[in-house]
């Protein structure tokens, strides 16, 4: 199974592990924090298993999306009111189970999903940093829950845009030294992704002893 692992892998569970240990669970942010990185971290070791075994992967990765992305919409609608929170949420959760079984089905990876919720999570992003901006309230760009909400933000933004354009042709072109297009993007959003994390939880671990 060793030949399944990849960096990316071993980045997760790295981050995933450094969560565990110095994330605090009864703060709001750091308890959904250890439960996005729990679903990266189950989805692909479990799919390295599923693999070794020839099982299909796409549903394990699919329903892993829902969960992590559903995750990510509440971190940032705790800065909006309730009743966005629970619009926004359950509207997404809504249409991922029906995407599962009536649109894109479960036959496939349901990029669609994937799409959907990244793009909720992007204008909510903007729209906050602006209001923001609008106030004149520039602290907030400095701040730690910043970094946390700007962490998924370009692995949304680069792997809707390899999943949108349902190109295996694209994906596969070699961008430098047999390196696809595909492998270069997902391996650059994710370091980008977990190291922010990574800065996030240090950065709180500090600010918690000093």
């Amino acid at each position: 199974m060793i030949h399944l692992l990849n960096p990316i892998k071993i980045l997760v569970l790295a981050t995933f592990l450094v969560g565990l240990f110095y994330l605090k669970p009864e703060r709001t942010n750091h308890r959904y924090l250890i439960f996005i990185l729990l679903t990266c971290f189950l989805s692909e070791f479990t799919s390295v298993a599923f693999m070794y075994k020839k099982i299909q992967i796409h549903n394990l990765f699919t329903v892993g999306v829902i969960i992590h992305h559903t995750l990510w919409l509440v971190i940032i609608l705790n800065n909006f009111s309730k009743n966005k929170k629970i619009l926004f949420c359950y509207g997404y959760v809504v249409f991922s189970i029906l995407n599962l079984f009536l649109i894109e089905g479960h036959k496939d990876f349901n990029i669609l999903t994937f799409i959907l919720g990244a793009l909720l999570y992007t204008v909510l992003f903007l729209y906050l940093s602006f209001s923001y901006l609008k106030k004149e309230h520039l602290s907030f760009f400095l701040s730690n829950d910043f970094t946390l909400l700007l962490a998924p933000v370009l692995f949304f933004l680069g792997m809707s845009f390899l999943f949108g354009f349902k190109n295996k042709e694209l994906n596969t072109t070699i961008v430098f030294s047999n390196v696809k297009l595909y492998t270069f993007i997902n391996h650059f959003v994710n370091i980008v992704y977990y190291s922010l994390i990574n800065v996030y939880i240090i950065k709180e671990r500090k600010i918690r002893h000093a």
